[in-house]
């Protein structure tokens, strides 16, 4: 017993010291550090300045260059931090490439990749993650006429499934028009994009708000739905529409079909219609359908609650106010102001009447003019008179019939 005394204080002081060692290594090592974590401590292969990548069934899935990286004990995740010049591929063809992020983790089973716009310990800053994307139709990425940058705060690449997912403040640009979003789901085939999330699309000619979109690569279509708010500006003309559904190529040249209890509001006016079709090229807003709209004085302010008075059934309480106009057809410029009116036109202002086939509104005058079987009538009439054309100041709240049959009438 007395022999082993000796060991026994060797193993003791050992013990302690080893103790003290552990102590003082948790508490000087970096533990808040971006790199200190479960996946750091089990790190089995580091590596720097390397490029990473994987293959699937003899093609490339994805490369990245990276400054540093590591895999963890079973090596079943790979990590990479400060990535450069990052691929990733759909059938050997590249479909994001220059991908830049702080950090990034690959699965080597799902071979599932997923890149962060900021690493643990930074998510208060912007994200960091920015690229190029091929949507499928055009061959070179960084062409042009193809959505080309992109940014986000994450980003997941399923090559099993043809899929890239977008996360986070996402931006994708092209040199006309942008468009951000909280989510994207990019499907490589079919070469689909669904876009989810306080959507804003800018173009040159205004903006397109919505909960949701659709992007077909093939025909460069998108199909907007939900809470959608289209705001145009030229010079000083502001056009607001509101529809539930529109449909229009990324090419700005191209119409744009409207859809679903259409409101349009634009200066002095505002009108609802069944269908539309907005022309960026034309500078024009087509409504059609049972078509209605009110003209008010400069000095007013239009409201919403008049809006919804319009788009009521019951517009009496409307006609007593305001200078009322339905037709079949209706047209704003978009540029101007003005707008043409076909089809069973009818105009009311405060118990007058006036009906033709057309009418022309002039902005600037604040002036209706109707021509074509034009009849009118106040009030205190049963009986229609015609005449050649009627003018319709909203201004002065009067209607002025010219040629009249019976002769020049002002009321």
């Amino acid at each position: 017993m007395e022999e082993n005394a000796p060991w026994k204080a060797v193993f003791i002081g050992v013990f302690f010291s080893l103790l003290i060692l552990g102590l003082a290594y948790f508490f000087i090592s970096p533990q808040d550090s971006e790199f200190f974590s479960a996946e750091k401590t089990e790190k089995v292969t580091e590596f720097t300045k390397t490029r990473v990548g994987s293959h699937k069934e003899g093609k490339m899935s994805w490369e990245f260059y990276a400054e540093q990286g590591w895999t963890n004990k079973n090596q079943e995740t790979t990590f990479l931090c400060d990535i450069k010049k990052g691929k990733t591929y759909n059938d050997g063809k590249p479909v994001i490439i220059n991908l830049v992020a702080p950090y990034a983790k690959a699965e080597r089973r799902s071979e599932i990749v997923e890149a962060f716009g900021f690493r643990e310990n930074e998510r208060q800053t912007h994200s960091k993650l920015h690229g190029s994307i091929n949507l499928g139709r055009i061959k070179n990425a960084n062409d042009k006429g193809e959505w080309s940058r992109l940014a986000a705060d994450y980003l997941k690449y399923i090559p099993n499934e043809k899929k890239t997912e977008l996360k986070g403040s996402v931006k994708l640009f092209k040199p006309d028009s942008s468009i951000f979003s909280e989510y994207m789901l990019i499907e490589h085939d079919p070469k689909k994009v669904t876009i989810d999330g306080d959507i804003i699309l800018s173009r040159k000619d205004g903006r397109v708000y919505a909960d949701k979109m659709i992007y077909m690569s093939e025909s460069e279509n998108l199909e907007a739905n939900d809470n959608i708010t289209l705001i145009l500006k030229q010079g000083k003309i502001k056009t607001s529409i509101k529809c539930d559904q529109a449909v229009f190529n990324s090419d700005m040249n191209k119409d744009m079909v409207l859809k679903g209890h259409i409101k349009a509001t634009q200066g002095k006016k505002i009108a609802i219609g069944d269908e539309g079709v907005y022309s960026s090229k034309n500078n024009s807003l087509f409504l059609k359908g049972k078509v209605k709209a009110v003209f008010e004085k400069a000095a007013a302010v239009l409201k919403e609650s008049t809006l919804e008075k319009l788009d009521n059934p019951d517009t009496k309480k409307i006609l007593k106010e305001k200078t009322v106009l339905t037709c079949s057809e209706l047209v704003f410029s978009t540029k101007t102001g003005d707008a043409t009116a076909a089809g069973h036109v009818f105009v009311y202002q405060k118990g007058k009447e006036s009906k033709a086939d057309k009418a022309i509104y002039d902005d600037k005058t604040e002036t209706i003019t109707l021509s074509g079987n034009v009849f009118m009538k106040d009030k205190e009439e049963e009986e229609w008179v015609s005449a050649q054309k009627v003018i319709i100041s909203v201004k002065n709240e009067t209607f002025d019939a010219v040629g009249s049959v019976e002769a020049q009438l002002v009321l």
